[in-house]
């Protein structure tokens, strides 16, 4: 009997290493919110573009600004507090060909304008988030113009936490999309892979 709770025990510590979340420096970190096998940054394929939608925590957000290796907890939690109550994306929109987007299939001079006009001012309204059993309206959108300096075009995206709900359960975005011709697009993202990301440790707490 002794010998079989012993092998019970044995068997137990890989699972509970494994549940364990890690502990990542800021660089770390960032690289592991980034990094595509680790399911929150996720591309699809349609047509002739290619959308890539990646998933921006608090603390991914506020390294990115302050970019401090150093950064204690205190300063971290003063950059997030403008944060809360909304999650926030990046879409970025790129096309195979490497051309600039407003000009991607395009035959006439005013359908760039056009484009350009929908993806300042209207795109927003063809945003939206399911998370979970909701379905949000985008709140907080930002397109940011390259001027050709390089095949990406990134749409910044902020939506609401559903009441007494948590952030970690499955992400679809939705297009409705107007002008590139590619009809719906869905991306999800999912909620164990939220749940997953690892413990950021600070040099200062």
């Amino acid at each position: 009997m002794r010998l079989v709770v012993q092998i019970v025990a044995l068997l137990a510590v890989p699972l509970m290493i494994s549940c364990a979340k890690e502990n990542l420096s800021p660089k770390q970190y960032v690289n592991y919110i980034r990094e595509e096998t680790n399911g929150l940054n996720v591309s699809k394929q349609v047509g002739d573009y290619e959308f890539r939608l990646l998933y921006k925590p608090y603390e991914y957000i506020a390294l990115m600004q302050d970019k401090d290796e150093n950064i204690s907890r205190q300063q971290l939690d003063q950059k997030i507090k403008p944060m809360k109550g909304l999650q926030y994306f990046t879409l970025t929109i790129r096309t195979k060909s490497g051309q600039e987007l407003m000009r991607e299939g395009i035959s006439e001079e005013t359908e760039y304008y056009d484009r350009l006009d929908y993806l300042v001012s209207y795109m927003q309204n063809d945003l939206s988030l399911i998370d979970g059993n909701d379905t949000l309206p985008c709140v907080l959108y930002h397109f940011e113009r390259n001027y050709n300096t390089g095949p990406d075009n990134n749409l910044l995206l902020g939506f609401d936490i559903p009441a007494n709900k948590n952030t970690g359960r499955d992400k679809t975005l939705v297009l409705e999309d107007q002008v590139l011709g590619t009809g719906k697009i869905m991306i999800r993202i999912a909620g164990n892979d939220i749940n997953r990301i690892p413990q950021l440790q600070l040099l200062s707490q």
